[in-house]
């Protein structure tokens, strides 16, 4: 498998799709090997739109499933709403302890 990622500190996406798209849309009509694509894939409707308008096989939901540890299972559930990430990237500042912001501080009312 070919994983098709990289690093952006924006939150503007491109118009046709999530980070990436294009690039791992092109990748995938040329190898002969599954391609996962990651970078700013947060509802249901853009997962979608990448699996059926591309030979991409895979997508990942990284930050978003932080987030929400069980967004694939609301979205099998019928509940197809926008995971509540909004990318701001606090999960990834300490290495040690990677979890959402959000659920740091809920973890802290209780």
């Amino acid at each position: 498998m070919i994983q098709v990622t990289g690093f952006k500190w924006t939150r503007e996406k491109p118009k046709n799709g999530p980070y990436y798209f294009e690039a791992a849309k092109k990748l995938a009509e040329i190898v002969k090997i599954p391609v996962l694509l990651i970078g700013g894939i947060k509802s249901y409707d853009e997962a979608e739109y990448v699996l059926n308008n591309s030979n991409i096989e895979y997508i990942a939901l990284s930050r978003a499933l932080l987030c929400e540890p069980d967004l694939v299972k609301k979205w099998k559930n019928g509940d197809k709403k926008k995971a509540k990430c909004v990318s701001c990237n606090n999960c990834l500042k300490d290495f040690w302890d990677i979890d959402c912001i959000f659920n740091k501080k809920n973890r802290k009312k209780k």
